[in-house]
């Protein structure tokens, strides 16, 4: 087996972890494989947190190779094993005692430019404190004109992340459905919206220039009047998973069932 580490250089005890897994896995007779090569492995360790997972997912999105999140501090849904946890995941790995799921993605297209995203797509205004006019469009018919600071377009993977602290619902992972949430929308009756992920979507700024963003980390600088469009991407990405389920995972991340203290 060939294992592909991508690592979080700024998370503390990456320092010390990476050199433990490393030679644990070489003494299972396991190659590992540094960044830059991991194209060829059979599945990726993203150590880090989820901006270190959704990395290795744009690394990894036209090979098929698993993903197993591990981690280093933070919130952490898509990197859901714990740091202590690490070394039975990959006993369970090497076991093939796992099982894979599978996770839309979105393709961002804007003239001869192509982008990938796991989370979501934003489409923002440039100027801090200023608001945009954004042309919303669903298979090539006018849905709306809006007035806000922006656009978030997600996957339900992505419906955890900025979407939810922009009012966005939960959406459950499996669903093939894309998300539409508005930045401060400067009118209280635009709200979140569900489409099919077979829906193609054009945002088109007709107020200045505007700034296209994939998963918080590639951006695109977009023009007044040219068109940004995004759909379904051509690849899933898969997620190494064990037993705990994606309730779980709600629970224990964003503190559900907890009493406040009285």
């Amino acid at each position: 087996m060939r294992v592909g580490l991508v690592v979080n250089p700024n998370k503390p005890s990456s320092k010390i972890l990476v050199p433990k897994i490393t030679s644990w896995l070489k003494e299972k007779g396991v190659t590992v494989l540094d960044e830059p090569d991991v194209s060829s492995a059979d599945i990726v360790l993203a150590l880090g947190g989820d901006g270190t997972f959704l990395r290795v997912a744009r690394l990894v999105d036209p090979y098929d190779i698993p993903i197993l999140g591990v981690n280093l501090g933070g919130l952490g849904f898509l990197t859901d094993i714990k740091e202590e946890d690490v070394f039975t995941a990959l006993e369970l790995v090497l076991k093939n005692d796992y099982r894979l799921e599978e996770r839309i993605t979105l393709s961002l297209n804007i003239m001869d430019k192509s982008l990938f995203a796991l989370n979501d797509v934003v489409v923002s205004t440039v100027k801090v404190g200023r608001m945009i006019d954004l042309q919303l469009s669903v298979d090539g018919k006018h849905l709306s004109e809006i007035s806000c600071d922006g656009l978030i377009i997600a996957t339900p993977t992505g419906s955890t992340a900025y979407s939810l602290s922009a009012g966005g619902p939960i959406v459950f992972p499996h669903l093939n459905v894309i998300l539409v949430t508005p930045i401060c929308a400067h009118t209280l009756s635009m709200r979140p919206l569900i489409l099919s992920s077979k829906s193609t979507l054009t945002v088109t700024s007709i107020s200045g220039k505007s700034m296209a963003c994939c998963d918080g980390q590639v951006k695109l600088p977009v023009d007044t009047g040219v068109p940004v469009t995004v759909k379904t991407g051509e690849h899933t990405i898969k997620l190494i998973k064990f037993d705990m389920s994606y309730f779980e995972i709600l629970r224990r991340k964003l503190g559900w069932n907890k009493r406040a203290n009285q």
